[in-house]
């Protein structure tokens, strides 16, 4: 990707409250799903009994001697990494965007009229994937 940041602590206490707000909402998020599918099995005598027919009719491991008798452990899990992507997705996003506002700064910085303080430029320098080619 290019070179990494030095976050501030201010940006290292969004990220951290940006990762614990988001497993909130969306433990808030399954529960409201678990419980919703819960009520909706209960309150349905056909869904019991079709439900009871899957489980009983799927069979696992050797000679067919194993039954998953509660889906809701594996869907929990199936949400569990689901959510572990979504976090580690907006965590990054959140990253790049705190980097495109240090470039922007950066390019603030230069355009002030900064340009000669004793830094030089390399001939090739690439900058978050882009090919910057100096002049000089």
């Amino acid at each position: 990707m290019g070179e990494k940041i030095r976050l501030t602590a201010k940006e290292k206490s969004e990220l951290l409250i940006e990762g614990v707000v988001t497993v909130i909402l969306l433990l808030l998020l399954n529960f409201a799903i678990v419980v919703m599918i819960n009520q909706m099995i209960a309150s349905s005598p056909q869904w019991q009994e079709a439900i009871f027919t899957i489980k009983s009719t799927l069979a696992f491991g050797p000679e067919h001697s194993w039954h998953l008798w509660s889906w809701e452990n594996l869907f929990i899990g199936m949400m569990g990494v689901a959510d572990a992507i979504v976090v580690y997705w907006r965590l990054i996003r959140r990253y790049h965007q705190m980097q495109m506002r240090h470039v922007i700064s950066e390019l603030h910085y230069i355009a002030d009229g900064h340009l000669d303080t004793g830094f030089t430029w390399p001939s090739t320098r690439t900058c978050s994937g882009w090919l910057i080619v100096s002049t000089r």
